[in-house]
This record gives C-alpha cells, sequence and structure tokens, in this order.
C-alpha cells in the first residue's frame, strides 16, 4: 500500500509541474478571450483547488488506512479520472463541464465510504464522513457555480447520497431520527447535510443578489461618469503616467480626452486612447509653456495659461487620482478676461464723462464726511472743494431732520447696495435753490452723490400743475353748462314734438297733414335723442352719475321695454316690417326681483336694443335674462343684424364711434350709445361683452351680481 501511494503521489506531483508551466506560460490566462478577468482567475484558481483538493484526500485517505490491510484503490482511481477530465474542460475553456464534473463526486464517495468491498473504513461507521466530503465539494460549489441551480442539483444529489449510504448499510430505521444515539446524539447526517446546503444556498443567493446590485450600481456611476464626461461644457483631458522598470516616470500617455477638448485645441484625431501625450499637448501648448513640468512635478494644481494660436484664456485644474493617472480640466476664462478688459476701459470711460457732467458729485464715507467734491457752477453756489472737503454733513448747513435722513441713506446704501434719492432746498447767494440728490454705493466704506439743480425743472412743473388745474376747472364748467343747458332745451323740445302732433291746416290734405306730422315727430326725437346722450356724456364726464339701488321687478322692466319698441310708434320697426322683437324671461314669476339701479339698467337696455334694431334689417331681435349661477343674472340683447367686423372690436365701445364702411353710414347716430351702457354698466358692477360674426348678428351681455333677490330663481 504504501508502494501505491508514493507511485501516486510522484504522478500527481508531475501533473502539478506540468498545471504550473501552463500557469507561468500565460495559457490559463487565456481561458476567455472576451476580456473577463474575473472568470480568468476563477479558472485557475479551480484547478488549484482541484489539486489542492485531492493532495488533501489523499493525505486524509492515508492517515485513515495506515492501520488497514488495504486500500480503496477503485476510489482513489475514480477521483483522478474525475479531476483529470475536470482539466481536460478547464484547459478547453469549458467551465461549465468542468463543473458538472463535480457531480459524479458521489461514485468516488461510493468507494471510499459505502462499498463493503472497498471502504476505508467500516461503512456503517462513515455516514459523517460523506457528509464531510460532500460539504467539502458543497463549499467549492458555492465558490465556483455560475448559478444557485448548481447548487441546487447538487444538493438533491447529495441528500440522495446520504440516504442511499444509509439504506445501504441498514440503518434505516434511524433515517427519520433527529439524533443518532449510537454516534454519541450528533444529529441525523441527512438532516446535517439538508441544514448545511441550505445555509450554503442562502448565503449564496444573499451575496449573489449583494454582487449584482453593487454591480448595478457600479455600472450606474460608470455611466453617469461617462455621460458627464462626454457632456460636460469644460475640456477634460486624462492622462496616464508611464514608468519604466525602475518605477520612475518615464513619460505620459493620453488616457481620453472629451469633445470639447478636442474641439477648442482643432484636434482632427478622435481616438486619442493611448497616444503618446507629446503628440497631443505639444500641439495644444505651442511653445512658452513647460506643460511637462506642470503634470509631472505636482507643484501646482491650477493655473489660468492663454493660447495666442487661438486667442483663448484657459485655466487649468489638476486631480490626481492615484500615482498613475491625472485628469485635467480645461475651464474657458476668455469670456472673464474680456469682460475684466472691458470693464477697465469702461471704467476709463465713466470717469471722462463724470469730469464732462455739469452736475456736482460728493464722495462721502460711511460717517457722512465729505472725501472729494467736485462742481461744475461752483461760481454760482460759491462753495470752493478745500471748504467742504474734510467736513461731515453735520456741519455744512443742513437742518437736522435732513441730516438725518443723509446719513439713513448713506447707511441703507453701503449695507444694501441700493441707490437712494433725495430732494432738498440750499441757500446760495442767488437765493434758494432745489437739488436732486443721488446715492450709488462705491464700496464697503463709502458712496458717492450726484447732485442736480432742479429749480428749472420744478418752477415748470408747478406752472404744469397749475395749467391742469385750470385745464380741469374748465373741463367741470363745461360739463356744468352742459348740464344745465339739457333743462333749456329739452323742455321746448318737448313742446315742439307735443304741439306738432296736432298740427292741422287748412292748406294740406289730411295725409300730407299726417306725413308732415310724422317727420317733424321723427327729427325731433332724434335731435332729443342726441342731446339726451350729449347730457348724459357730460353727466358721465363731470361724475354726476349717482347709483339709487333698490328691489325692483325685473320682468315688469323687460315688458315695459317690450312695449315702448312695439306698440309705441317706433319709426324703426315700421320701416323693417321683416325685423321681430322678442323677449326672453327665464324666470316666468312677474315679482322676481333684484336689488339694483333699475334706472340705470333700463337705460342700458334702452341703448343696446336701441343698436340692435338700428343695425337689422330683417330677423330678429331678442332681449332677456337668464341666471348663471345662484348669485348672477345675466341680460343679454341679441340680433341678427349686420355684425362687427374683427378689427373693429377694440373700438366698439369707444365715444363717437362708428363702423367704417358704407352699410354704417347709413345709419347715423352719434355713436354714444355703447359707450354709455358701458359706463352705467361698470357703475352697477357689471361690464358689457359682445360676440358677432359678420353678416349673421352680435350678442350683448353683461352680468350683475345678486346681493340680494325675491322669488327668484333656483339653480339646480
Amino acid at each position: 500500500m504504501d508502494l501505491y501511494f508514493s507511485l501516486f503521489l510522484t504522478n500527481i506531483s508531475s501533473l502539478y509541474s506540468k498545471i504550473k508551466s501552463a500557469v507561468v506560460i500565460g495559457n490559463l490566462f487565456n481561458f476567455y478571450d472576451n476580456g473577463q478577468g474575473d472568470d480568468k482567475r476563477k479558472s485557475v484558481s479551480l484547478l488549484i483547488y482541484s489539486f489542492l483538493g485531492i493532495v488533501i484526500g489523499l493525505i486524509l485517505a492515508r492517515t485513515i488506512s495506515s492501520q488497514l490491510s488495504r486500500m480503496s484503490l477503485p476510489g482513489f482511481l475514480t477521483l483522478i479520472s474525475l479531476f483529470l477530465v475536470c482539466v481536460h474542460y478547464i484547459l478547453r475553456k469549458n467551465k461549465k463541464a468542468a463543473l458538472h464534473t463535480a457531480y459524479l463526486t458521489p461514485i468516488s464517495i461510493y468507494f471510499f465510504f459505502i462499498s463493503s468491498d472497498y471502504a476505508l473504513i467500516p461503512e456503517t461507521t462513515s455516514y459523517y464522513y460523506t457528509c464531510y466530503l460532500l460539504g467539502l465539494i458543497y463549499l467549492f460549489y458555492m465558490i465556483y457555480a455560475p448559478k444557485v441551480k448548481y447548487l441546487l442539483v447538487y444538493g438533491a444529489l447529495g441528500v440522495v447520497t446520504i440516504v442511499g449510504h444509509v439504506l445501504l448499510t441498514g440503518y434505516a430505521s434511524e433515517l427519520l431520527s433527529i439524533t443518532w444515539g449510537d454516534f454519541g446524539d450528533r444529529m441525523n447526517p441527512v438532516f446535517a447535510f439538508i441544514c448545511y446546503s441550505s445555509i450554503l444556498v442562502f448565503l449564496y443567493w444573499f451575496y449573489s443578489r449583494t454582487l449584482e446590485q453593487r454591480d448595478e450600481t457600479i455600472q450606474q456611476l460608470n455611466r453617469k461618469i461617462d455621460i458627464n464626461f462626454r457632456e460636460s461644457k469644460q475640456g477634460i483631458l486624462v492622462l496616464n503616467i508611464v514608468r519604466d522598470e525602475h518605477n520612475e516616470v518615464s513619460g505620459l500617455k493620453i488616457g481620453r480626452a472629451n469633445k470639447v477638448f478636442q474641439d477648442s485645441f482643432s484636434i482632427v484625431k478622435r481616438n486619442l486612447e493611448g497616444i503618446d501625450a507629446e503628440a497631443v499637448l505639444s500641439d495644444v501648448f505651442r511653445e512658452g509653456f513647460d506643460w511637462h513640468n506642470f503634470y509631472l512635478q505636482k507643484g501646482k494644481n491650477s493655473e489660468p495659461i492663454y493660447f495666442p494660436h487661438i486667442d483663448k484664456w484657459f485655466e487649468i485644474q489638476n486631480v490626481f487620482i492615484d500615482n498613475d493617472q491625472i485628469v485635467s480640466y480645461f475651464s474657458d476664462l476668455t469670456e472673464q478676461k474680456n469682460d475684466l478688459q472691458n470693464l477697465a476701459e469702461s471704467e476709463k470711460r465713466y470717469k471722462a464723462l463724470l469730469e464732462a457732467v455739469p452736475d456736482m458729485y460728493f464722495v462721502m464715507d460711511k460717517d457722512g464726511v465729505y472725501v472729494d467734491y467736485v462742481a461744475k457752477e461752483q461760481a454760482a453756489l460759491n462753495i470752493n472743494p478745500e471748504d467742504i472737503i474734510g467736513n461731515s454733513i453735520f456741519e455744512v448747513g443742513f437742518s437736522q431732520k435732513m441730516t438725518r435722513t443723509i446719513y439713513q441713506s448713506i447707511q441703507n446704501v453701503i449695507k444694501f447696495n441700493t441707490i437712494e434719492s433725495i430732494e432738498y432746498a440750499f441757500e446760495t447767494p442767488h437765493g434758494t435753490m432745489l437739488f436732486e440728490m443721488r446715492m450709488v454705493k462705491l464700496n464697503d466704506h463709502s458712496v458717492i452723490s450726484l447732485s442736480r439743480d432742479i429749480t428749472k425743472r420744478k418752477l415748470a412743473e408747478q406752472k404744469m400743475e397749475e395749467a391742469k388745474e385750470k385745464a380741469e376747472n374748465a373741463d367741470r364748467l363745461k360739463s356744468a353748462f352742459l348740464a344745465n343747458l339739457s333743462h333749456e332745451v329739452r323742455t321746448p323740445m318737448n313742446a315742439i314734438i307735443g304741439f306738432a302732433r296736432m298740427l292741422e291746416s287748412p292748406d294740406f290734405d289730411q295725409e300730407d297733414r299726417s306725413r308732415f306730422v310724422s317727420i317733424i315727430v321723427q327729427n325731433g326725437e332724434l335731435l332729443l335723442k342726441m342731446i339726451t346722450d350729449m347730457i348724459s356724456l357730460s353727466k358721465i364726464e363731470a361724475n354726476q352719475i349717482d347709483v339709487d339701488k333698490s328691489l325692483f321687478k325685473v320682468n315688469q322692466l323687460l315688458t315695459e321695454l317690450y312695449r315702448t319698441y312695439t306698440h309705441q310708434k317706433n319709426q324703426d320697426l315700421e320701416k323693417k316690417k321683416n325685423l321681430k322683437l322678442t323677449i326672453d324671461s327665464e324666470n316666468q314669476n312677474q315679482n322676481f326681483s333684484i336689488y339694483t339701479d333699475g334706472a340705470l339698467l333700463r337705460e342700458i337696455l334702452s341703448h343696446l336694443i336701441d343698436n340692435a334694431i338700428k343695425f337689422t334689417e330683417r330677423g330678429e331681435v331678442k332681449f332677456g335674462y337668464r341666471m348663471t349661477d345662484e348669485q348672477h343674472i345675466e341680460f343679454y340683447v341679441e340680433d341678427t343684424g349686420i355684425g362687427i367686423p374683427m378689427d373693429a372690436h377694440e373700438q366698439v365701445f369707444a365715444r363717437f364711434h362708428q363702423l367704417d364702411n358704407d352699410k354704417s353710414r347709413e345709419y347715423g347716430g352719434t355713436g354714444l350709445g355703447l359707450s354709455i351702457a358701458q359706463h352705467y354698466a361698470k357703475q352697477l358692477g357689471a361690464r358689457i361683452s359682445f360676440q358677432s360674426e359678420i353678416n349673421k348678428g352680435t350678442r350683448f351681455y353683461f352680468a350683475i351680481k345678486i346681493t340680494q333677490a325675491d322669488n327668484h330663481l333656483k339653480i339646480v
């Protein structure tokens, strides 16, 4: 037996030397050609693990069988065969088949511990050795299995193997027992293996899930880094440090460069990875800048550099990731540099402009002390700079109130960086002069104040205010005159209309007299309406429209308007035989009342109905109301007339406005009706709106809020 064992160890040593040589020449590290280094390492360690497992198994077998008369040769041959098959599949880059080979482990276990002919120790006492060996291979599977199904399959084989061992050795009666008394109350090996395999499966699942989450997080992070790298508005250059065999820095190579960097320096090559940095950076920096020292000395991580060949400024910031990689950020400073240059030039221009300004300017510190003073009108003020510089605002003749105001303004300007304006009077040899002072922040300790003489402007504003007041008085007088004229004109006109109806003359027959009377009445009523509109306009301008609200019956108002325009001799309706006037009352209750000014409401509807009848030749003029909700009632007047052009919508309610077309001119009128109606509507808290289509008609409507009502319609 010692001879066999020595020969076997000799063969194993020879095989180990071959495997070691294969590792050295790199064959094993080419297990996968797709660059998956983790799989390569697993493949190599798989071989080493298998080899060490066989060696340890032989040593244990040697120890166990040292007192026996024979050794399990079939078991060792089976183990060697499995090992050789596993090595064969690994070298052929078939790791899955190598793992599947381990499923045959129960065969060698059979010869070592189960077979009554070849077992190393009595088969009735080796249950736990079977469990140990299966558990060792299970641990191997947990480390190298790519999926959990491998563990489940092997676990099932392990359970079958242990159960078979128990059945073949006649210990089946204890198969379902938790502990075995014959073995010192140790746990049933079947249950022990099931618990052991369950723990390994759980650990495999847990750590696999953790690794997947870690890999997903790393992938997301890498994607974000890649997106930021590509979409960054800064130029980014990644440099890899090259070292020689003595670990000394020998040069730089390009790792990556984003599109902004390449576009900024017009680099034609798109794939820069692995290129010697000399080929790129020499064209980027040109002459006059030692980029070798800048990148390799690590003394200075940031520096603004001017690139004359592209006429741009960049601030370069270096971040040393480790000893072998540098990330260099190129921030474009061209706009900032240009802004600073423009600011310097602007400062020169403003200084020259300030010297040419006819205003006075002062520089005062935060305590109100004059630091500088320039006045182009020193002769008029009779103040010299040396008389004021060094003095404070408390010493130059300002009143106590004005001094406090100026001092507080200085503090506000410095603290909040605001612009403060102050108007003040100043006594001069030529009399009192008015000035406007404007303060702006100069720095954290002082302000600059511009003082302008506004005496002439204030006098002009005063004269304009006086003229405006005179004009307003004249306008009020005009309105009062028109209001007074209304009484003087309406009385005789009403008499003319009344007596014209009774006109009788023997020179004309009855038909002529009736026609003349009709003409007189028609023109008299037209003149009366024009005068009425002018009077209403005068009252509006004089703000003499009083709103007298009370409860009044809405349906009664509509009925009166209907009678006025139908039963009375309305000339427009008499001429327009094809025109129909209708009334629409949503609430049929004759006692339906709302709280508003009934007189103004009547005037509004009258103007709207007049307008509708005037511009409608045939069809229908309908007026009425509807309840939009429990708190609003909407009155409307709609017609089927000529409509309102779109370009005239904004001027509909303007005073004296009429539609500018041939049809409209034949209707006449003052153009005040809709303007007056809109003003009355505003007095009632409403606003007239309209909808119109050319040659289809117009709908005017306005809504009044119901603050109080009686028998009003409930909306359901």
